[in-house]
């Protein structure tokens, strides 16, 4: 096909986040260069059956098709668009005035994250719109789905607990350690204040959080959790509602998920920055899980409503996405809310991921006690830094005193985002640009050692192992006014 053809057919221009070109994947939309890039995976998204009553996206009532004749898809438009232009594709489809479509959207997005529309369409109804708004899309795509990045709780969870619980009532009759120090139990919060093994059973902090709000993008947070309070004794909760996108004015946790994060990053016990605002997001369900179309509802909220300095902590992952993709990186790039993400949980390239696979998002793979990659963990260019993520205590779901063990990339990451706080506390104005770069540069060079199993190698050496020598070595470190050995 010659250059500069114009194509209409099963084709998806989608911006590849390394080189920032287009390129093409398997689905419907309009193409003016010739197609050279790999595609990417497409997929059927989570089905979710209600829509968000938020204010700034309009919601139309969706029209079901036929019964195996439609998918859930998601529809990017250039970002100068008329938002008119997309209620009239809605209203047509809604009514079928001209028989043109027998779907229907199920979303308006017109906020400032980006421009499009969620919709239940058939592959014919996608053809149509293709070709009737080809000046104005950019990208096409099944509304896929997005999950939390923890694994089931591990075999030893019954041991880790009962060991917390020994230590916990060990530090509660140990001295005070002064204003820079906290007799501590999870040994993640005792890993990030050293640079090398073995752990001092204590964990040393320069700052709180305070003034920093943490959008916790998640299942939701049991908000009422003791782990929560104030540090001196203020009656109330630093967990507090935000939004859901399931329209029920609901952002209570019911999966356990957002409960373990929040309070990693917060938690009076578990948390890093003890005295930061945690704020419920909830766009997972039940079972952890999100649409594209759920995810970049959240952002947009958070976009809108954001305290700032603001972070927004996210512990999901899925297959690249151009939505949520823009969603992310206009989140950071023209609202200045730094991302904290999971690298992911499948042992595969962290850049092929969302959102950790956005250019301007800090994502974190994980550790175990013994500063070794955890097997699972996403690797690559893009895995800003390591973080404890294997057999972590936090906050439980079961009742205002429980206490959970979990173990992922999804544990990484409320490190991460608890070290940005403290950061952001001391440098309010800072942008999400700074912040990576200051995590970055303050983490532990080249003390992470390969996982025990040995399939993969950070060096890149070994017979038959995986070789992940893109990606950096860097575990996160929590005194960022302390220079690395290197520098001293």
């Amino acid at each position: 096909m010659l250059a500069g053809s114009l194509v209409v057919a099963l084709l998806l221009l989608t911006l590849n986040p390394a080189s920032g070109r287009l390129r093409a994947t398997q689905t419907y939309t309009v193409s003016r260069t010739p197609l050279d890039k790999p595609q990417i995976e497409t997929h059927k998204g989570f089905a979710i059956g209600q829509d968000s009553d938020y204010r700034s996206e309009a919601t139309v009532q969706a029209k079901q098709p036929a019964a195996g004749t439609a998918d859930r898809w998601v529809l990017v438009f250039k970002q100068d668009t008329a938002i008119r232009a997309m209620q009239a594709l809605c209203t047509e489809a809604q009514a079928a005035a001209r028989g043109r479509f027998s779907g229907s959207c199920t979303r308006l997005h017109t906020g400032t994250l980006m421009r499009g529309l969620s919709g239940i369409f058939t592959a014919t109804d996608i053809q149509q719109i293709s070709r009737l708004y080809q000046d104005s899309l950019l990208a096409v795509e099944k509304d896929g789905t997005f999950q939390v990045d923890q694994e089931p709780s591990p075999s030893s969870s019954s041991s880790v607990l009962k060991e917390a619980e020994r230590q916990q009532a060990a530090a509660s009759s140990a001295p005070a350690t002064g204003s820079t120090g906290f007799p501590t139990t999870p040994w993640g919060l005792d890993m990030i204040d050293q640079r090398t093994l073995p752990l001092d059973h204590l964990y040393h902090y320069s700052g709180l959080g305070s003034g920093v709000h943490v959008y916790m993008v998640d299942t939701g947070i049991r908000l009422t959790h003791e782990d929560f309070g104030h540090m001196d004794g203020t009656p109330g909760s630093r967990a507090v509602a935000g939004f859901s996108v399931f329209g029920d004015n609901n952002s209570s946790d019911c999966y356990g998920h957002g409960t373990h994060t929040a309070a990693t990053v917060g938690g009076l016990t578990y948390g890093v920055a003890k005295n930061a605002t945690l704020v419920a997001v909830r766009a997972l369900d039940c079972f952890g899980q999100a649409s594209y179309t759920n995810v970049i509802t959240a952002l947009q909220w958070v976009a809108d409503n954001a305290q700032h300095p603001a972070i927004v902590s996210t512990s999901v992952a899925g297959k690249y996405s151009a939505a949520v993709n823009q969603a992310v990186q206009s989140l950071i790039d023209d609202h200045g809310i730094t991302v904290v993400a999971a690298a992911g949980n499948d042992n595969e390239d962290a850049c092929q991921r969302l959102p950790a696979g956005a250019p301007g998002a800090i994502a974190v793979g994980a550790v175990d006690s013994q500063m070794r990659r955890w097997f699972s963990s996403n690797w690559g260019s893009c895995a800003a830094l390591h973080a404890p993520g294997v057999d972590i205590i936090s906050a439980g779901l079961a009742s205002d005193t429980a206490s959970a063990v979990k173990t992922g990339t999804s544990m990484a990451v409320p490190h991460a985002s608890g070290v940005a706080a403290l950061y952001l506390e001391a440098n309010p104005g800072a942008s999400p640009a700074d912040v990576k770069e200051q995590l970055v540069a303050s983490a532990t060079y080249d003390m992470i050692q390969d996982d025990p199993a040995g399939g993969a190698s950070l060096e890149g050496i070994g017979s038959g192992m995986l070789d992940i020598s893109p990606t950096p070595n860097r575990l996160l470190y929590s005194m960022l006014n302390k220079q690395r050995p290197s520098e001293t």
